[in-house]
């Protein structure tokens, strides 16, 4: 059975909020600065997604928030103001789970769950203003 748009939106922001929660809980284990990156990056993809999932956007499968970014300032331009700081987490997709990608630290994965937070909040204003 095909789920509704408003299912998969909300499918999309569970598993955002979910991969927040990780990177949250996750954040106080300063040895694990990078896999709280990882979570970092998926849940703002997720939440990108979600976003762009309520615009009637089509996207191609990948983790790139950038790329995202610009797919979604086709509708909303303000969106822009978050690319710089998406983009820094681009690379906790797939390249930070090999073994020459530099550890980070405890500061760094702090401004990352930062940066989540901030889209979520963004995200979850346009879709709630629209709905």
């Amino acid at each position: 059975m095909k789920k509704s748009i408003n299912d998969l939106i909300n499918s999309w922001l569970k598993k955002a909020a979910l991969d927040l929660q990780a990177a949250q809980k996750l954040v106080e284990f300063h040895s694990l600065n990078t896999i709280v990156c990882f979570h970092a990056q998926q849940a703002c993809e997720k939440y990108l997604k979600a976003y762009l999932t309520f615009l009637l956007i089509d996207f191609p499968k990948i983790h790139n928030l950038e790329r995202l970014i610009d797919l979604l300032s086709t509708s909303d331009n303000d969106i822009m103001k978050f690319k710089k700081s998406c983009g820094e987490l681009s690379p906790f997709a797939v390249e930070s789970r090999y073994p020459e990608f530099n550890e980070i630290d405890s500061d760094y994965s702090a401004e990352a769950i930062k940066t989540v937070e901030k889209i979520k909040k963004y995200v979850l204003l346009q879709i709630k203003k629209d709905l």
